[in-house]
């Protein structure tokens, strides 16, 4: 008899983590202008395994994608995906992030 494994969704998984977020202190940070006028594969969109990176609904927007820190898993993919050095990667300050409790 054998036992049957529960396949979780990357949605489940991050239930399972514990996110401390920092308001007053970004630990990532993009600079725009070089997004505007460099990037046309945002990468960081595509490798981003929390989908921390989206695209602007909105011309008005300071640029092609945005940033949501919430629900970052620290992992620096964002930093290692982006070939023109706009992503600014640092850990957060301590007592703040990720926690990985159960995953």
């Amino acid at each position: 008899m054998s036992k049957s494994k529960k396949t979780m969704t990357v949605e489940e998984k991050l239930d399972l983590t514990k996110f401390t977020t920092d308001q007053n202190y970004e630990h990532i940070t993009i600079n725009p202008e070089i997004c505007k006028s460099k990037c046309t594969t945002y990468q960081c969109v595509y490798g981003c395994p929390a989908s921390c990176y989206q695209f602007t609904e909105s011309e008005e927007a300071p640029g092609p994608v945005t940033l949501d820190i919430v629900g970052c898993l620290e992992c620096g993919t964002c930093k290692l995906v982006c070939p023109h050095g706009s992503v600014d990667w640092h850990y957060p300050k301590g007592g703040f992030g990720v926690e990985f409790k159960h995953s």
